[in-house]
């Protein structure tokens, strides 16, 4: 590494743009998309795994599952959860173990850490490091634990909140597709990112004498999903989970990238950010301008292999995790 010659000073993080080959940037977004979007769905109710996930499975689409471990809807499916807790699209998020009182450290660990430590039993594939909280609607009076009581139990669990129901609530704030929709549109002219959070989704087959609570009806929700997956098709948006947002979010923040030049023709990029490494090591979108002659690149990164083909405009894009191994380009058509 001693002998590697500098090509590009520090690059400005986001910018896209490229003057001399080896130039890097970092994509605000996974994959370059313009913008990011959540699905999240509450309480554990059966139609979360009977409805939403095979749904959203056959368009490619994730989301993540607030799930109530004793609460009587999900005791009663509790094996099927079990089955679905490792399936790619899938992540559970804790929402409490019963959806009921918290009023001091001492329950909260109960409560809320539990479910932690619930999910950390069942998903294997791997282990969370970090898990979505989310605050259950609760009658006055059933939530009095302190905020530093509560703070503690958060940096113990390593748990992350999400963001408000407020105005994105389905069925309760947002009842058309075009209120769905909205929010889409919203997030891509910004380039930002937007969330909508389910409780039920409707049944139809087979047919049922009751629906989940807050049921979203099929012919207004499956138009959404079809949206949110053209758009992914499309490289235009990127839908996924609360946790691998927050991630993604956090180390692109302090994100920077330096690119040198190598032995053999080799462009070398080294990937850094601030984030603690041992829950921050998910892989950014890089994007490096290479040779004209490259049209092919070979992206290796701690002995991972990428092979992408190079755009019209001379640049390849990539995934990266932040930290100490540098990323080695070489031409792959060679």
């Amino acid at each position: 590494m001693k002998k590697l010659l500098l090509l590009a000073a520090l690059t400005i993080v986001g910018t896209g743009a490229f003057a001399a080959v080896g130039d890097t940037t970092v994509m605000k977004w996974e994959n370059g998309a313009k913008a990011c979007f959540l699905l999240m769905f509450d309480d554990g109710w059966p139609s979360a795994h009977q409805v939403a996930m095979p749904e959203l499975a056959k368009r490619g689409l994730s989301a993540t599952y607030y799930i109530v471990p004793e609460k009587g809807e999900y005791k009663a499916y509790e094996k099927v959860w079990k089955e679905h807790a490792n399936d790619k699209g899938v992540v559970l998020g804790n929402h409490t173990m019963h959806h009921n009182k918290v009023t001091d450290y001492e329950q909260a660990k109960r409560e809320v850490g539990g479910v932690c430590e619930y999910i950390r039993s069942i998903v294997t594939n791997p282990v969370p490091t970090l898990v979505s909280w989310a605050l259950p609607g609760l009658n006055p009076g059933c939530w009095t634990i302190s905020n530093e009581d509560f703070a503690r139990i958060m940096e113990e669990y390593h748990m992350i909140a999400r963001p408000d129901f407020r105005g994105h609530g389905a069925v309760y704030h947002l009842q058309t597709t075009e209120d769905l929709t909205k929010l889409v549109d919203k997030a891509l002219v910004e380039g930002g990112m937007e969330y909508v959070i389910f409780h039920g989704l409707e049944h139809k087959a087979p047919w049922r004498t009751w629906q989940d609570f807050w049921a979203m009806k099929q012919d207004i929700c499956f138009p959404f999903f079809d949206y949110l997956a053209e758009l992914q098709r499309k490289g235009e948006l990127w839908v996924t989970d609360h946790i691998s947002y927050h991630r993604y979010e956090t180390e692109f923040k302090t994100a920077r990238v330096r690119a040198a030049k190598g032995k053999n023709r080799t462009i070398v990029v080294q990937l850094l950010s601030d984030a603690d490494p041992r829950y921050y090591d998910y892989p950014l979108t890089l994007e490096t301008r290479v040779p004209a002659t490259w049209k092919v690149v070979r992206v290796v990164q701690n002995g991972r292999v990428q092979i992408v083909e190079s755009g019209k405009d001379g640049t390849i894009r990539y995934r990266a995790v932040p930290g100490k191994n540098p990323v080695f380009l070489t031409d792959a058509g060679r």
